[in-house]
């Protein structure tokens, strides 16, 4: 097993979710670069986070140990993590997706995975959920994959944080008329 302590990880879409991942990975004394579409207001976060532009996306990549997908599902991310993608990494490298089944090619993570393009992989997200019988990420070694059904998020408290989560956000709205939690841009797709 692996030290994560000091190992280097990039996170893919470095909006809420990713920014969570990086506090996380951040206070396991990993260092953290953070991709996103707009520039950031400053180079390095709160969390210790360096943050990046797609632009340097190659050269973050290339350094990173660990690559966390968090991407939204977009006209523009679909497929995002091809083979192309995976040879930019270096073959010691884990790939870990949680954001979007879209976004990965599926047969070029396997590929990747069978001949050594990089060391493993890790998703919760699948191109068609639940993950088919059918599918050739079944075939890839277990020492090489870790599959996971989408569902980590279940837990004894989900349902009430949940609704005090929503709570919060309809209160806002029905007495301000707005709520700047998890506005959608159309636009962007998410």
């Amino acid at each position: 097993m692996t030290e994560v302590h000091g190992q280097k990880v990039a996170i893919m879409g470095y909006g809420d979710i990713g920014q969570q991942c990086g506090k996380l990975a951040a206070g396991l004394g990993m260092q953290v670069t953070g991709i996103r579409r707009r520039a950031p207001e400053t180079p390095i976060d709160e969390y210790g986070v360096h943050v990046k532009t797609e632009a340097e996306t190659d050269a973050v990549v290339a350094e990173a140990d660990f690559v966390v997908g968090v991407l939204p599902g977009t006209s523009t991310t679909r497929h995002y993590f091809n083979k192309d993608f995976f040879r930019k990494m270096k073959p010691s490298a884990v790939f870990i997706n949680i954001g979007r089944g879209m976004t990965q090619h599926e047969e070029d993570v396997c590929e990747a995975l069978k001949n050594g393009t990089i060391r493993g992989a890790a998703l919760d997200v699948f191109e068609t959920e639940p993950l088919p019988e059918t599918s050739p990420l079944w075939e890839v070694p277990d020492d090489k994959l870790l599959l996971s059904a989408h569902c980590a998020d279940w837990t004894d408290g989900l349902i009430e944080h949940s609704l005090k989560n929503f709570t919060g956000i309809f209160e806002s709205y029905s007495t301000k008329g707005t709520s700047d939690a998890y506005a959608v841009c159309v636009d962007k797709g998410y």
